[in-house]
């Protein structure tokens, strides 16, 4: 597990931060939805990024998993080298529409993903995810990651972090919805985090979990209980293909999933005193939402 240095915003007290994760482009596949991937940075201009994994497609055409291409993959001058021409492409589309210095500014980092270790790593012996990040100019969070984000108030002179964990996913899509929620939630609970992101299962979920009980110190000690939330980063590659091959996804029986990404929202918040005499408290409240785009 990969640990960076902490992500500080300096931010106006009741002012929110807004983080959203987005995963599983999958961006050479025929079902990629570019035109929702765009999209979304047109919506949430301002906010943080992390992304979630298997940005790339990633795969050989020996892997069961391999589906139909984006038509311009199938030249013949690229197709031997597939997965090189996949980042080059995704590398300069990104720089383009965004430009690389908000990538630097607004994208924390980008998990890694089955698909660049069980398909390339393993078989081509290099990493395009790592080649992806250089080429951006972001971390690689590697395939989980732990960071805080410190929210320092201008005005106040004070500070508070939220933890976050994230982690690429792991199992196969699961058929019925629960499922997914119920095993990565327990998961969970062994990182000392409030924000939990998962990728790979192409779900799209933001959840309350139980809140963390946290004993809080002063000349008079009290118990406050702290939100955190369950995030399952949704996917970008549609379920069903749109021509007579079909996707992986579709072969396999698993239900359509919605295209889209979450966002989660931070504030620093500080209550009325607690008892007469006494300081306020100052925590950071979480929200979020999931981002759903139908067709």
């Amino acid at each position: 597990m990969k640990a960076i240095q902490p992500v500080i915003v300096d931010i106006d007290f009741d002012e929110t931060v807004e983080l959203v994760a987005a995963g599983d482009l999958h961006w050479a596949s025929a079902e990629s939805a570019h035109d929702c991937w765009w999209k979304m940075f047109e919506e949430y201009p301002d906010a943080l990024y992390v992304f979630m994994g298997d940005i790339l497609n990633s795969i050989s055409m020996e892997d069961r998993r391999f589906a139909a291409l984006r038509p311009e993959y199938y030249k013949l001058e690229t197709f031997h080298r597939l997965v090189e021409e996949e980042v080059y492409d995704f590398v300069e589309q990104m720089k383009k529409r965004l430009g690389a210095s908000w990538i630097k500014q607004h994208v924390i980092g980008c998990i890694s993903g089955n698909h660049p270790i069980k398909t390339v790593m393993r078989k081509l012996g290099y990493d395009p995810h790592n080649l992806m990040c250089k080429m951006l100019g972001i971390r690689n969070l590697g395939y989980s990651c732990m960071f805080p984000i410190v929210l320092r108030v201008r005005d106040r002179g004070w500070a508070r972090e939220v933890m976050v964990f994230c982690h690429h996913g792991f199992g196969r899509g699961s058929r019925t919805e629960g499922g997914n929620i119920t095993s990565l939630s327990r998961h969970a609970m062994q990182f000392d985090a409030r924000i939990f992101i998962y990728g790979h299962v192409h779900e799209l979920v933001v959840k309350d979990l139980p809140p963390r009980i946290t004993y809080r110190k002063g000349k008079e000690p009290w118990i406050s209980a702290e939100g955190r939330l369950l995030v399952l980063s949704g996917t970008f590659q549609r379920t069903f293909s749109r021509s007579e091959y079909p996707s992986y996804a579709e072969i396999s029986g698993f239900p359509a999933r919605p295209l889209g990404f979450a966002v989660i929202r931070m504030s620093v918040v500080e209550t009325r005193k607690l008892r007469e005499g006494k300081k306020h408290d100052r925590y950071v409240r979480l929200g979020g939402m999931a981002r759903a785009f139908y067709e």
